[in-house]
């Protein structure tokens, strides 16, 4: 029965249990929720996600109670708890050390320096100490340490960041701020040591630059010339990777000319785009995801291939505002040329995106165009219908 038994670090998404409703039949689920998803639960519930003692003296219970022989994880944020519970456990799968160099920004730094061109760095300590002493970029990008969705990334003149780290005493990552000229993501899968998936895609403007609450990520076919340079470097940064099986999002940075690493996570990408990758190109990211931590990945057919332009925009709106002259409906949406299905987000998703988050969104906009011309006509109009 053991064999049958999964731990969850859970959270409340849609696209998870859609995932883990293909393994139903055959794995018992435990959730274990912490802080506000502890909520009302069959389920056990731990003050964090975390390696603090209470936390531990709950999920060792379960283990002495209920035997389980896998732990999912269901969100960046937990995938580093979810490794350090197989290492502590003596289970399979991605494990603490592993999970470090693709969650810890400054980890991911040194482990992936040799396969692309990488933004100067530094642990904030390190940097405090440099300004006023040493060169540093005039503009730097200011992150925590672990995160996603740029919670939390400021982007700063040096003297400013030294300031503003100063006050939290906390310690951050601090990179050269680029000058860029796009931003690409690749999402794919890694099988038994092959890359067996691997979709290119574009945002429509750096996710750092201000240009309202809506980002778009548009993938690409092969004709464009983005496809090839992404491709290529997808190939090389998984290469890196001290596992044999794993999905990923993988961030490039376009800048005068050069293609710099940015991030990868070894999850799912967020803001609607693993839906658009299932819509569009039949690539399932989040049930392999979980297959493949619950040691069942099933046979993937490759993804489809696709000659036009298509993606998903993720818009912000003002819930409170709803209604007003103006504003706009899903039906609004799409009457717009290109858009072939909007989807609701999440409830608290305008706060988190003003914020800063680049994965929250009340509406999921769906479009499609013969060119990349087509596409950004579509684009445009979202942008004038939602325009705050």
């Amino acid at each position: 029965m053991r064999e049958r038994r999964a731990l969850v670090a859970y959270r409340d998404k849609d696209v998870f249990e859609r995932a883990r409703s293909a393994f139903a039949a055959d794995v018992e689920f435990i959730d274990v929720r912490a802080g506000r998803d502890a909520g009302p639960s069959p389920g056990p519930a731990v003050p964090a996600f975390g390696t603090g003692p209470e936390t531990l003296r709950v999920v060792d219970a379960v283990m002495a109670d209920t035997p389980f022989a896998h732990v999912v994880s269901t969100s960046e944020s937990n995938l580093a708890f979810a490794a350090f519970l197989r290492d502590r456990y003596g289970l399979a799968g991605l494990t603490f050390g592993q999970a470090l160099t693709v969650t810890n920004k400054w980890r991911m730094k040194q482990a992936f320096r040799g396969a692309l061109p990488s933004a100067e760095c530094w642990l904030s300590g390190d940097f405090v100490e440099r300004v006023g002493r040493r060169a540093v970029p005039e503009q730097v990008v200011v992150k925590p340490l672990s995160g996603s969705s740029r919670m939390g990334v400021r982007r700063l003149p040096a003297t400013e960041a030294a300031a503003y780290l100063r006050s939290r005493g906390e310690l951050m990552v601090v990179e050269e701020a680029l000058d860029l000229d796009g931003e690409l993501h690749c999402d794919g899968l890694v099988s038994d040591g092959r890359l067996t998936a691997l979709i290119p895609s574009a945002y429509d403007r750096p996710a750092l630059r201000p240009s309202g609450l809506n980002l778009a990520s548009i993938h690409l076919p092969p004709t464009d010339d983005r496809w090839r340079l992404a491709t290529g470097a997808a190939q090389a940064v998984t290469r890196l990777i001290d596992t044999r099986d794993f999905v990923f999002h993988l961030e490039l940075l376009q800048c005068g000319g050069e293609l710099y690493f940015g991030e990868i996570g070894l999850r799912p990408p967020g803001g609607g785009r693993a839906e658009s990758l299932r819509r569009f190109f039949g690539f399932d990211c989040w049930q392999a995801h979980v297959g493949l931590q619950l040691g069942r990945l099933a046979e993937h057919p490759p993804p489809r291939v696709r000659d036009d332009y298509c993606g998903v925009v993720g818009v912000a709106a003002d819930p409170e505002r709803e209604g007003e002259p103006g504003r706009f409906s899903p039906d609004d949406l799409l009457a717009v040329p290109g858009v072939v299905n909007v989807t609701p987000g999440s409830s608290r998703a305008y706060a988190q995106a003003r914020l800063g988050s680049s994965a929250a969104y009340t509406h999921l906009v769906f479009f499609q165009g013969a060119d990349m011309a087509d596409a950004a006509r579509s684009l445009a109009g979202i942008a004038e219908l939602t325009r705050g």
